[in-house]
């Protein structure tokens, strides 16, 4: 079983879990789009719940879009959930067609009364001089600042942005973004590049940690050729003050010669990892973190 709507193409995705239920959020569009490859010009976010990834109930494909009355007037880009006190926040990534043709991301925040999202007076954009703030044509690719994820570390609030360095070769910017903040959510300060890599782009990071106290960041990332990559990060004590460094390429073959990608790992369920179909657009089970060799089978949620 896999969460599959016939006439809709789904692709990345995030959740909440909350009393041993996820209520899994998607990005999706009607297929015909997706034949066009115009997919990212028309998302929507979508929601579904489950108790295992396997089978979905309860199945929107809109519970939040671009406002024609707002700066995110485009389209909804991949996001993040996250309970902080005794709220619930969707963190977005979006873009106004009015700044630079819609050349400009930005993360947006809205609170989550469900049914029902009320759009917060927030936008964190790309700090000059770090990250690229614009799309740069020279790319392959026309993402520069999104993929937010939130979650927690010693009595703070940080997010990590899949980012595009500044001044630096075209096609080998891929970075990630650190930012802080506090649980009213009334700053976003940078605190510093966190991690370089040589990829045109990264995207869908994710931190967590180990059963022995570290941490280790997660990411999925392409290949110029097209292959696809699931990468993790050495293990580190301190996101603050410690460097962090790319450790390995997860079970290349695995990963590369799959029709899945935008790999997520899913703690709370034994660690297995959930992906979409690149192909048909579902979203699936694809293995679990025992199973891939790296010397460990247990992560820990940082989102309490």
């Amino acid at each position: 079983m896999a969460l599959v709507i016939n006439d809709r193409y789904i692709w990345d995705f995030w959740y909440i879990y909350e009393n041993n239920l996820f209520s899994v959020f998607f990005l999706n569009c009607e297929k015909k789009y997706y034949f066009r490859d115009e997919q990212h010009s028309y998302a929507v976010v979508g929601e579904a719940k489950t108790l295992d990834f396997v089978d979905f109930f309860d199945v929107n494909v809109d519970v939040f879009h671009a406002s024609k009355d707002s700066w995110d007037n485009t389209s909804i880009w991949t996001g993040d959930t996250v309970i902080i006190g005794c709220e619930k926040y969707l963190f977005y990534t979006s873009r106004d067609k009015n700044e630079l043709d819609g050349s400009v991301q930005h993360i947006g925040v809205a609170k989550i009364n469900w049914p029902s999202f009320e759009r917060l007076d927030i936008k964190i954009s790309a700090p000059k001089g770090f990250y690229l703030t614009y799309s740069d044509p020279e790319e392959d690719s026309i993402q520069c600042w999104r993929d937010p994820f939130v979650f927690f570390f010693d009595g703070r609030v940080y997010m990590i942005v899949a980012a595009k360095r500044d001044n630096s070769m075209v096609n080998h910017r891929g970075c990630l973004a650190l930012l802080e903040t506090d649980y009213n959510l009334s700053y976003f300060k940078h605190i510093k590049v966190l991690l370089n890599t040589y990829f045109s782009e990264v995207e869908l990071p994710q931190i967590y940690k180990t059963k022995n106290g570290t941490m280790r960041i997660f990411f999925n990332a392409k290949t110029r050729d097209g292959k696809n990559k699931f990468i993790m990060t050495k293990e580190f004590s301190n996101i603050i003050d410690d460097e962090v460094s790319m450790d390995q390429e997860i079970c290349t073959d695995c990963f590369e010669r799959s029709k899945y990608y935008g790999f997520r790992i899913i703690p709370e369920r034994n660690n297995i990892i959930c992906a979409f179909n690149q192909e048909q657009g579902f979203i699936n089970v694809f293995s679990n973190i025992g199973s891939l060799g790296l010397g460990f089978d247990k992560l820990i949620s940082m989102k309490q």
